[in-house]
């Protein structure tokens, strides 16, 4: 297994919140993300992508929890993003439906 030491983020970093209102909301906002994450893989009866995580896609090999990527386009949202984003299925309707993915 690859990149342990990248699979959580260092409590104590940033040292100087500046994106979020405060530390103790960007903790809450990434538990979300997590929780419902977990949520959705766990409502999955037969798990075919290995690379799926709650953070979204990564290499099998990898031991975290997923990329974690906040990129969206009017276009599409990539599979790298929390996959409470994107996924679709069991119930759970994403905010950025993928439209487009595999169509040629």
């Amino acid at each position: 297994m690859t990149n342990e030491k990248f699979a959580f983020r260092n409590p104590e970093y940033p040292l100087k919140e500046e994106f979020y209102s405060s530390s103790e909301n960007r903790d809450r906002y990434e538990r979300i993300l997590l929780d419902k994450g977990l949520k959705i893989i766990n409502s999955i009866s037969e798990l075919k992508a290995k690379s799926l995580r709650p953070l979204g896609m990564t290499p099998p090999s990898y031991k975290t929890l997923g990329k974690g990527c906040h990129f969206f386009t009017w276009r599409n949202i990539s599979n790298t993003c929390p996959i409470i984003f994107w996924w679709e299925a069991n119930g759970w309707y994403p905010l950025f439906p993928v439209k487009n993915r595999g169509n040629h």
